[in-house]
């Protein structure tokens, strides 16, 4: 079709004819993304990086965390900021339009009555979700937000034919999982996000109240916990998984086949924010894609060479530029650092810990963990990443 009116065809006609076959194009759309049985269910969460606890905790991570928001997919990064001017909204009106036209950019000509109107279709999205929680639990919110089609062309044709949208969700029995444990409940996102705002504050914002404070408790304290250990899907619970408490500090080798993938996307030095650090000098980057997938390679290879346990869970994670001074490594934590060096100009830094200091050339050919309060010096300017490691007691 060419968009132009065919003649002898009314204008009313016209407009609903093309209004239909946008909105049967969205919900093929839909319909193609939506897992149908157990084995679609799984290739989805492979391809969205949803499968494992580790991708799970990930994921949530990279959703609750404002700072990592330029990282998200732009149809979900703009759902949570309209899901949060909501809730500002509430609050103060003409504060909440200006945050968010500042957190997506836009010009001041965005006016009002459109950002309302993103907020009917954002509520208009968890009414539907609610609706079908008692069918779909937890899932509902997996497959709204990770596999539709969420701009917002899309959303309002959801709100407009709520039925069809029911509709394309079969029922499946499901079993306990992993994914349940950290529900990917927009509530949930925007009060981990802002916790300034009460939770109630948030449900009342957004209209619902499917899952009370309580279960956002619940909630945050497997996330804070990082997702230690291993699922037990049987008694919903994660269990322990124990990772030594390292002494001072431990090298490992980065494989030839990611040295270059660590040096491209260290070119990507965005954004410099400085750490309120006494003494050092360091600058913390904008994530990125690359910076990720850096982090995900390297933390791939170090569970496959057994120098991490399949259970351990990654913590937070940043890309820095170390000027000088010295980085502490927390209590209760170990870091994996990653140098992003060449190979013509190695770095020394110095390790210390328990008394002891060493001096340590970092290359390309290899990395380091650190153990909780083990100090790392620089007298001269390295780029690294850095992944924090929560420290689970036995």
């Amino acid at each position: 079709m060419s968009g132009k009116q065919p003649p002898g065809t009314s204008y009313v006609q016209f407009t609903r004819d093309r209004l239909l076959r946008q909105r049967a194009a969205a919900f093929s759309k839909l319909n193609e993304s939506i897992p149908k049985n157990e084995n679609q269910w799984q290739e989805a969460r492979e391809v969205h990086r949803f499968a494992t606890p580790e991708d799970v905790h990930r994921t949530v991570l990279s959703l609750v965390q404002d700072g990592q928001g330029e990282f998200l997919p732009e149809d979900l990064r703009r759902l949570i900021y309209i899901a949060v001017c909501c809730v500002e909204h509430s609050e103060n009106e003409a504060e909440a339009y200006r945050k968010y036209r500042s957190r997506v950019h836009a010009k001041d000509d965005l006016g009002e009555l459109t950002i309302r109107n993103y907020m009917s279709l954002v509520r208009g999205l968890v009414a539907l979700t609610d609706e079908l929680y008692p069918r779909l639990q937890h899932r509902i919110f997996e497959v709204t937000l990770l596999y539709a089609p969420l701009t917002l062309g899309a959303l309002g044709h959801y709100k407009q034919a709520p039925d069809q949208f029911k509709s394309s969700f079969p029922t499946a029995a499901i079993a306990p999982e992993v994914q349940a444990s950290l529900p990917l409940y927009l509530p949930f996102i925007v009060a981990t996000r802002h916790p300034e705002h009460p939770y109630e504050t948030v449900c009342r914002a957004l209209g619902t109240n499917i899952l009370g404070k309580e279960e956002y408790f619940k909630f945050v304290s497997v996330l804070q916990r990082g997702g230690t250990g291993r699922y037990d899907p049987v008694r919903d619970q994660w269990l322990p998984v124990t990772i030594p408490n390292l002494a001072g500090f431990k090298p490992f080798e980065i494989p030839e086949s990611i040295q270059q993938i660590i040096a491209q996307a260290g070119k990507q030095q965005d954004d410099p924010v400085s750490q309120d650090i006494p003494g050092a000098i360091i600058f913390r980057f904008r994530w990125s894609r690359d910076h990720q997938k850096v982090v995900d390679r390297v933390i791939d290879i170090l569970k496959r060479s057994g120098f991490l346990s399949i259970g351990s869970s990654v913590g937070m994670q940043f890309f820095f530029r170390h000027e000088s001074g010295s980085l502490v490594v927390p209590m209760g934590w170990q870091v994996i650092v990653v140098p992003v060096v060449t190979t013509d100009e190695p770095v020394t830094v110095t390790i210390s810990y328990q008394g002891k200091a060493e001096d340590v050339l970092c290359t390309v050919f290899s990395g380091l963990l650190l153990g909780q309060g083990t100090v790392l010096t620089t007298r001269r300017a390295i780029a690294y990443y850095a992944v924090s490691l929560p420290i689970q007691k036995s």
